[in-house]
């Protein structure tokens, strides 16, 4: 238990240290803090849902229970340099894999931002029908497809929560929780669409080694060069596993562990683990030309283009 509170006060920290030092922040530092707890206090007492603008470019609908609220109400862009990274990375004509979709804050940034086609994969059957609203509500129907099923190293089936918002998991064996659902699982490696990302993001939390072992052959796809990955060693631990390990099972792909910076647009290997999110690129010198060569993203809330 108390080592349980100590990862979840670390992730807290970790998540006010994001908003602090968001780029789009500077400047606003303290309204923006102000924005996480307004937000907090505010969703206590939420009745109904509240649509919010996401980075000025579309619309998401958020509820009490979607937990990263905080950040797109504080920060606008919540992950500013996994998303950027995706908009100046992905191309009209490329696929996007997006494994814990949750209500589609990355598919839709994607898809409205560079026109590539996005594959969402989301578990929870509340937080699905959401997704596929938020996918409407932003006319997208024909460049989003949807899976209401778990991503695994095999096909099966799972329990998974269904009481925690955007930190519903899969619940491992021998936890007992009351409030669960038995959902499909695949493996992304046996899917019958065919599958050919350019990029990846993946939050599943803590399922990740397993959702990665089912994917060995989409990670030898050499059309596969970038992949944003959330890994947190308290959610890695429900299933056994650890960042150190996942690192080593991307590293024997190919991939390095790298940061983004969306100004430059440089992207530059890095060894720490400090963030929520991960990046991880392969063939570094393609990636950064593409990255040098995409038009600039147009911020009309913060009155800049990047």
């Amino acid at each position: 238990m108390i080592n349980r509170i100590y990862w979840m006060l670390r992730g807290r920290y970790a998540v006010m240290r994001n908003i602090w030092q968001h780029p789009l922040n500077y400047g606003s530092r303290f309204r923006a803090i102000g924005d996480y707890f307004l937000w907090n206090i505010a969703k206590i007492a939420m009745r109904s849902e509240h649509v919010v603008s996401v980075g000025g470019k579309f619309d998401i609908i958020l509820g009490r229970k979607e937990n990263y609220g905080s950040a797109v109400y504080s920060n606008s862009i919540p992950d500013y340099e996994e998303m950027m990274l995706l908009a100046h990375f992905l191309r009209d004509g490329d696929q996007f894999i997006d494994v814990g979709a949750n209500v589609g804050i990355y598919s839709i940034w994607v898809t409205t931002i560079t026109g590539a086609t996005s594959v969402a994969f989301e578990a929870n059957p509340e937080t699905y029908g959401k997704l596929q609203r938020n996918i409407r509500l932003n006319q997208l129907e024909p460049k989003i497809f949807t899976h209401n099923c778990a991503v695994g190293e095999k096909r099966g089936s799972v329990n998974i929560t269904t009481s925690k918002g955007g930190l519903d998991h899969i619940v491992a064996d021998g936890v007992e929780n009351k409030q669960t659902a038995l959902i499909e699982m695949v493996a992304l490696d046996h899917q019958e669409i065919a599958l050919n990302p350019a990029a990846i993001k993946m939050d599943v939390e803590g399922y990740e080694m397993n959702a990665l072992i089912g994917a060995s052959n989409l990670l030898g796809n050499p059309n596969l060069k970038v992949l944003v990955i959330e890994l947190q060693d308290w959610t890695l631990q429900r299933f056994g596993t650890s960042k150190a390990e996942v690192v080593s099972l991307l590293q024997s792909h190919g991939f390095h562990q790298s940061a983004y910076d969306p100004e430059t647009r440089c992207i530059s290997e890095r060894s720490d683990l400090v963030s929520l999110n991960e990046i991880f690129v392969r063939d570094a010198e393609a990636v950064a030309t593409r990255l040098r060569d995409a038009p600039k993203v147009n911020l009309s809330f913060a009155r800049r283009s990047i």
